[in-house]
């Protein structure tokens, strides 16, 4: 099972990395083989043809592929290793098959470097090669187990440029791949520089804008005394009263926005990084963890009596405190921001902890506005968004730092009903 779960976090990186055409390879797929299929059906001497049912099987896929946003939410986690073995099954696997099916002809000879160039174009260099090597070797495997063989071979001048095509293939290929994940890695570098830049000179503002706001605080006691000394001299000094109560709430509304502002840089620059090395990880308590997030944020003031914190077992964890902070400061900012639009129900948070002999979770969830089926695959996705003011930034960060603290996080929703985020924590 941990041998799995590498391999799963392992094609989710790659994924994550260089992206992956989910629907348009299955919509492709399914076209391609089982229409193919029909046609090579008359050309078939038998319906059983182990090369005919390897189209089917190869069809089949696409389509699950296809459907993946319809998957049961726990299979989800599976879809980048799925993904990969899609392509590896209908493209170097098939094509080789079918290549010596057909007697290595000249024609599949083609087909075989089309299907390398498609490959070149969904992966990355490196995963091309993997690929390659694997699924040639499945394509002889269920040769050698079929009932075909080969009777007549080409020429030599045929398979002498159907090699030449496919090292070009291949070799360029490679390299004009690792070019652009070279270019893609220094724009991810001048992304991270700017981030940087941008955070220090917000911050800047912030820090003189919180200490002149502290000032006033600091001064606030002193006006006021002065005032009542006044007052009790009867001395002709104006009604300020009114003023004080509002000079203590813009204090705090005026606080209440640079936290908010914080964590948002915070975030921001935490997943345009992608980086989490340098954070120091250390056993923390999920019940010590959830009090201080519910001291510190910024709540207003009607925001507060909605959240519900139920402990029906503490655990502990490996973590970086900052790290989780920011994840629970996310779920809860999400949680405020759909929860506006509900009127019928009267609004609620929920957190609880669990702790038993399966594992330890944290689940978070409230009875706001909930998510659509169709954007609920993609929510932890960098960029995606369903909020109007949205940066996409905040669930891409969650799933990254649990993954980073050994852990997961999934969201199950049912569109004006609820929302709720699993994270998963393991034992220790």
């Amino acid at each position: 099972m941990y041998f799995l779960d590498k391999i799963v976090n392992l094609a989710e990186e790659r994924i994550n990395k260089y992206g992956a055409q989910y629907h348009t390879f299955g919509i492709c797929g399914t076209i391609n083989f089982l229409v193919a299929y029909l046609y090579e059906l008359k050309l078939e001497e038998s319906f059983n043809s182990f090369g005919l049912w390897l189209r089917v099987f190869a069809g089949i896929i696409c389509i699950i592929l296809l459907i993946y946003e319809k998957w049961p939410q726990n299979l989800r986690k599976f879809l980048p290793l799925y993904w990969y073995f899609t392509i590896t099954m209908c493209l170097p696997a098939f094509v080789t098959f079918m290549v010596l099916k057909n007697n290595l002809s000249i024609g599949w000879l083609m087909n075989f470097n089309v299907a390398m160039m498609v490959l070149i174009l969904l992966v990355d260099w490196l995963t091309f090669i993997i690929m390659n090597i694997i699924g040639i070797a499945i394509g002889c495997v269920l040769f050698y187990f079929s009932s075909y063989s080969i009777t007549n071979f080409p020429s030599q001048e045929n398979i002498t440029l159907f090699l030449y095509i496919y090292a070009c293939v291949a070799i360029l290929g490679s390299i004009f791949s690792r070019n652009k994940e070279i270019y893609n890695q220094e724009k991810q570098e001048t992304l991270k520089s700017l981030g940087a830049a941008i955070a220090h000179e917000m911050r800047t503002p912030l820090a003189s804008i919180r200490l002149s706001v502290e000032a006033v605080k600091e001064a606030l006691p002193k006006l006021v005394k002065t005032y009542q000394i006044a007052k009790s001299a009867k001395l002709d000094a104006p009604n300020i009263e009114d003023n004080i109560n509002l000079v203590t709430e813009l204090y705090d509304n005026t606080n209440l926005i640079i936290t908010e502002a914080s964590v948002t840089i915070d975030m921001l620059l935490a997943n345009v990084r992608s980086d989490f090395s340098n954070l120091v990880m250390e056993n923390l308590s999920m019940y010590n963890v959830i009090d201080e997030v519910l001291k510190k944020y910024p709540f207003s003031p009607k925001d507060k009596e909605i959240v519900q914190v139920i402990k029906s077992g503490d655990f502990h964890f490996e973590g970086n405190e900052v790290m989780i902070t920011n994840i629970l400061y996310n779920l809860l900012r999400n949680s405020f921001n759909y929860l506006q639009s509900r009127t019928k129900r009267k609004p609620e948070i929920k957190i609880t902890i669990e702790s038993d002999d399966k594992g330890n979770k944290l689940i978070f969830r409230d009875n706001g506005k909930g998510i659509n089926k169709k954007s609920l695959g993609k929510i932890f996705d960098k960029f995606f968004s369903t909020y109007k003011y949205g940066t996409g930034l905040g669930l891409s960060y969650c799933k990254m730092a649990m993954e980073h603290m050994g852990g997961k996080i999934s969201c199950a929703s049912v569109e004006k009903e609820f929302t709720e985020f699993t994270m998963e924590f393991p034992k220790i």
